[in-house]
């Protein structure tokens, strides 16, 4: 299948404080003539937004004559007004336009070229406002949706339970780990509550992550983010560092090596033992589901049988290949990385 980018910072908050380069849809359309489709969109909206282009001067405190003027204008508002909470607010819907319009039409360009295989549109980070604020709007253009999540099952648990819902589409947790501080790892990449105490309980929090996820039936894939350890001796990673399962010299973490094989041995155990929890198809789901990658007819089919597809039995969503046998996709990623030792 096919995946595009790699935890995009899509939103005004994501991008706040990053480099001058750093930006998003709406700040770069906007900024655009009046020949570009993207501009000519933005204008559209704030008409509905905005009662008149008096009432929208008064929020941008701006003065254009007319929505004409604001569609010629150039380079007109580079930066966002953080505490312009009407900004923000159509920033963010305008965003929602951008990410569902950027999907569709990527998903077009590749599908008229290679119609069988899967699309999985970009690995949306799940840790934040970013997810909840794109989601939606990608969802309908993805065969599968990917996410990354650096927190513990009961918060990944609590993203996946605020959407399986709404989406009715399966899910692969594709990005994720644990850190544990030590002398080569002073500053681990995650948030508090993704470093464990040590790595007994790093692997146990491992463990437990893949086991849960599997588990449920809206689930077919899982990632782990990190094989080996990039230590503050490697370029670039003095401020920051990044946990694998095992050292640069290729020795296993305490506990990291069992507790992948152990979880990687009961996959198709966990996954398809399990009492489907989903709720009934919905009866309106062959009305959209083309746009979403379902074949016209089957809302339990995604993809195309005799290539890699996914099936829905009794509620529960499996990776299927070529010849029909269930799979259950794992992986790793950041396996190089490059040290200096001193």
């Amino acid at each position: 299948g096919y995946i595009m980018s790699d935890a995009p910072r899509l939103t005004d908050r994501s991008v706040r404080g990053r480099p001058p380069g750093a930006t998003t849809f709406p700040r770069v359309l906007r900024n655009l003539g009046p020949e570009a489709p993207g501009k000519q969109a933005y204008v559209t909206l704030m008409r509905q937004r905005h009662q008149n282009i008096a009432t929208f001067n008064e929020v941008y405190e701006t003065s254009f004559d007319d929505w004409q003027s604001l569609a010629t204008a150039k380079n007109w508002r580079p930066a966002t007004d953080y505490s312009n909470k009407a900004e923000l607010g159509d920033n963010a819907t305008f965003l929602s336009q951008c990410v569902g319009k950027y999907h569709q039409v990527a998903r077009a360009a590749l599908l008229k070229a290679d119609p069988n295989h899967l699309f999985f549109g970009d690995k949306l980070g799940a840790r934040g406002e970013a997810f909840d604020a794109v989601i939606a709007a990608a969802a309908p253009h993805v065969d599968v949706i990917q996410f990354g999540h650096y927190g513990r099952l009961s918060e990944q648990v609590a993203v996946l339970d605020r959407w399986t819902d709404k989406l009715r589409k399966p899910f692969i947790s594709a990005d994720g780990s644990f850190s544990v501080r030590t002398e080569m790892l002073p500053f681990p990449m995650g948030q508090d509550s993704s470093i464990a105490r040590d790595y007994p309980e790093c692997a146990l929090w491992t463990n437990e992550l893949a086991a849960g996820l599997f588990a449920r039936p809206d689930v077919v894939g899982w990632n782990i983010c990190g094989v080996i350890d990039v230590w503050k001796t490697a370029h670039g990673r003095e401020k920051k560092q990044h946990q694998g399962i095992m050292d640069p010299f290729g020795k296993f973490h305490p506990g990291m090596e069992f507790a992948i094989r152990d979880v990687t041995s009961r996959l198709y155990h966990i996954a398809s033992r399990q009492k489907p929890n989903a709720g009934p198809v919905p009866t309106d789901r062959n009305a959209t589901s083309t746009t979403g990658g379902n074949q016209p007819g089957d809302p339990n089919l995604i993809g195309r049988k005799g290539f890699v597809h996914v099936e829905r039995k009794d509620g529960i969503w499996f990776m299927v290949n070529a010849d029909g046998e269930r799979f259950v996709p794992t992986g790793m990623n950041h396996v190089g990385p490059m040290h200096r030792f001193a």
